[in-house]
């Protein structure tokens, strides 16, 4: 709005001023979401490339967090967090050395703990993408568990443990049980998985989040 020394806007110069900023402020999220969700495509790409298993588990677990996350009534910004956390919460674990990914027999506690702190830094890279904080905190969090005396890194419980964190731990688990895993122990029927999750429930799974994740299955 171009005014000349003796012109006083009217409300009229004012409220075209802000249309203008309005409608320039749209057009560059637009742009700034086309290219996160271009960055997002290629990195689950790469996922997919390199470990296909693991891409299909990894979109098994958004599945069974955004349902959940809906189950217990959140938003819209919120389910997608989740669900893009879910879809990511591996893909640190692309990282660890081959041993351990190809191992055939059961995982030690000590190569537990090396695959989660790939995942760690896998969410520590993911951490740069912008307005991707709450992901990466749900990443960050999601080995917890809700009574604070085991997971990892150890250091929240209970509310402390972004909901987020909650829900991807218990949709991670489930898959985990009622899938096929080379060398290792044979999947559970999905009546099994649930029960064996709810005997963890208020120690390694937040109880609410059991409730709501047993609606949706």
């Amino acid at each position: 709005m171009t005014m000349t020394a003796n012109h006083v806007p009217t409300i009229d110069d004012v409220t075209r001023v802000i249309i203008n900023y309005n409608s320039e402020l749209d057009r560059m999220k637009s742009e700034l979401d086309a290219l996160r969700h271009n960055l997002v495509q290629q990195i689950f790409g790469d996922i997919e490339k390199r470990d296909p298993a693991r891409a299909a588990h990894c979109l098994r677990v958004s599945q069974y967090a955004a349902d959940t996350a809906v189950e217990l009534g959140l938003d819209a910004v919120a389910v997608e967090e989740i669900r893009t956390a879910a879809i990511f919460h591996d893909y640190g674990a692309l990282n660890a050395p081959p041993e351990i990914l190809e191992k055939q027999d059961a995982l030690t506690n000590q190569e537990r703990t090396i695959l989660r702190q790939h995942v760690l830094e896998g969410a520590r890279i993911l951490a740069s993408i912008h307005d991707y904080d709450m992901v990466v905190s749900i990443i960050e969090t999601h080995y917890e568990w809700f009574d604070g005396d085991g997971g990892y890194p150890g250091r929240r419980r209970g509310n402390l443990i972004p909901l987020g964190a909650r829900i991807l731990a218990v949709a991670n688990a489930y898959d985990a049980l009622i899938t096929r895993h080379p060398g290792r122990r044979q999947p559970l029927a999905s009546q099994d998985a649930l029960m064996e999750l709810m005997a963890r429930t208020g120690t390694q799974y937040d109880p609410d989040v059991l409730e709501a994740f047993r609606h949706v299955i």
